[in-house]
């Protein structure tokens, strides 16, 4: 499960990797950044991840074991 948002010129994006495991990447819109990922050497599992908006200006993604909450 992959959540992309952009805001203020920024991306930030939230891959669950297990239901334990996040990879959270916050970059600049268009700027060259490499999808290859040197740190998280796992492939991603088959994770299901519920998304509710907390807010106008927040988004809570859960697994059965983590959740993680943001800005978008």
């Amino acid at each position: 499960e992959l959540s992309e948002t952009t805001s203020n010129g920024m991306v930030t994006e939230v891959a669950f990797y297990t239901p334990q495991i996040v990879n959270v990447r916050h970059y600049q819109e268009n700027s060259a950044v490499q999808k290859k990922n040197l740190v998280v050497t796992l492939a991603k599992q088959d994770v299901a991840v519920s998304v509710d908006a907390i807010s106008d200006h927040e988004i809570a993604l859960s697994s059965n074991q983590l959740r993680v909450i943001y800005n978008k």
